[in-house]
């Protein structure tokens, strides 16, 4: 049983190795690549999509129980059933994505930590602790709370609400602040929370140790 023991952790460790190793590579490109494909899928919902599959309609119902955007965005859409199921499965994607960001910083973090990342850690001040738990929150909040349409965003003199008047643009604005939800606010808050944890309660970062 010990032996059998030691060869799945052995299996366990080299998968989570190759893994961390390929990550800024090969996995983040099938990642970026995946998300672009299944972001295409509005081109292709049919305009009755809800009303003929009562599936869809129950899936989409479960996921607006959590996720209060998707009722605002089919408020203002003319594209009403194609949007809220496009945004309910772009959720799944999107969740998946901080699922892998999430797993991935407690790789580098924790599981794999080394002498680069002690020194990124040692680099990132307090002042950019505060820029990415606010940053990072923001990304988040602006796409879970349908802050792109109730309020809209404001660049210098650029103001914009998104008002999902063509597929065109239910794909760019709903893939573009998935991915800043998903691949940058969940990681950015990961990241913050793991410097956090370093800066609090060790005492030396090279070595990881606890007080």
């Amino acid at each position: 049983m010990k032996f059998n023991k030691n060869i799945k952790e052995n299996i366990i460790g080299n998968l989570l190795k190759r893994y961390y190793e390929a990550h800024d590579k090969k996995v983040t490109i099938f990642i970026l690549i995946s998300y672009f494909v299944f972001s295409l899928g509005i081109f292709i919902l049919p305009s009755d999509l809800l009303s003929k599959s009562q599936t869809c309609q129950e899936f989409v119902n479960f996921m607006k129980q959590y996720f209060i955007n998707i009722e605002i965005f089919s408020g203002v859409s003319s594209f009403k059933e194609e949007i809220e199921f496009y945004v309910s499965y772009m959720w799944i994607v999107g969740l998946l994505w901080a699922l892998e960001a999430v797993f991935y910083t407690i790789c580098r973090f924790f599981i794999f930590y080394n002498s680069e990342t002690s020194e990124m850690i040692k680099r990132l001040d307090f002042k950019w602790l505060i820029f990415g738990f606010s940053f990072s929150i923001f990304a988040i909040y602006v796409y879970f709370t349908g802050y792109i349409v109730t309020d809209g965003i404001s660049f210098f003199a650029w103001d914009y609400s998104a008002m999902f008047q063509s597929k065109l643009e239910i794909f760019i604005v709903i893939s573009l602040f998935q991915a800043l939800f998903s691949g940058f606010g969940v990681y950015l808050l990961a990241v913050s929370i793991s410097v956090l944890f370093y800066k609090i309660f060790c005492v030396n970062t090279q070595k990881g140790r606890m007080l």
